[in-house]
């Protein structure tokens, strides 16, 4: 968030990265970052059609600390799994702030790392399908698994 170019440093700016740095973060740890119990309250599972397919949907609500400015808005999110095997499809964001505008995440091309699978791209876009950002996963490096009982799908 900051540099030096020949021992002169340049403005932090780590304020104008933040907002950024935790959107981007959210969207590669998609679904993994919503079992933080502390930001996140996920209902459960409802098995729906989407375009005439069988899916999963989890209404997953961000919490805010007490005395955010937002007053206590908090995102509101959408996941959409394979009903089968959980793994995430879409995601629909509802940001509480009024003026960020809704948008979407595809989870494509799915690839076994160690005993889980992950999405290799993830297009945001907006509501209306334009291409916002595309973020491709090129080196994967497996440091530690873990037994598929982590990975089990959750019951119906």
């Amino acid at each position: 968030v900051f540099a030096h170019y020949r021992g002169l440093a340049f403005p932090n700016l780590e304020a104008e990265a933040r907002d950024d740095l935790a959107w981007h973060g959210l969207v590669l740890r998609v679904p993994w970052v919503f079992a933080d119990e502390s930001r996140y309250t996920v209902s459960p599972r409802e098995d729906l059609l989407w375009n005439n397919r069988p899916m999963s949907r989890f209404r997953i609500a961000g919490t805010t600390p007490s005395g955010d400015a937002r007053g206590g808005a908090a995102d509101q999110f959408e996941l959409w799994c394979d009903p089968d095997t959980n793994e995430p499809r879409l995601l629909l964001i509802t940001p509480a702030d009024p003026a960020a505008r809704p948008c979407r995440v595809r989870f494509l091309e799915f690839q076994s790392f160690g005993n889980a699978r992950l999405p290799l791209r993830r297009l945001l876009e907006s509501r209306e399908g334009s291409r916002l950002l595309e973020i491709e996963l090129a080196d994967v490096a497996v440091e530690q698994t873990y037994g598929p009982r982590y990975f089990a799908a959750p019951a119906k």
